[in-house]
C-alpha cells in the first residue's frame, strides 16, 4: 500500500496576502495540490501529523476534503 505522510502545514501570512488570498483559501489550494498529486502516484492512505486542534480553518479544509479524525490524544505538559 503506498502512503502519504503530511507533517506539517504551514503558510507565512504575506505569502497569502501577496497572492491577493485569504489564509483559507491558501490552505485549500495547498491541500488540493497535495491531494492531486498523491492520486498520480496512486497513494492510498494519507496520514496527517501535528494538526493543531485549535486552527479551525485547516480542520475546516481537511474535514470538506475528507479527512477523518483517527485519534483522541492528548499532548501534555508540565513545567517545573
Amino acid at each position: 500500500m503506498r502512503r502519504a505522510e503530511v507533517l506539517g502545514v504551514y503558510t507565512n501570512d504575506n505569502d497569502y496576502h501577496k497572492a491577493g488570498m485569504t489564509r483559507s483559501s491558501m490552505l485549500r489550494q495547498m491541500m488540493e495540490e497535495f491531494l492531486r498529486q498523491a492520486r498520480e502516484k496512486k497513494v492510498q492512505s494519507i496520514e496527517m501529523e501535528g494538526v493543531d486542534a485549535e486552527d479551525e480553518d485547516l480542520a475546516m479544509i481537511l474535514k470538506e476534503l475528507g479527512f477523518e479524525r483517527y485519534q483522541t490524544s492528548y499532548m501534555m505538559r508540565k513545567s517545573l
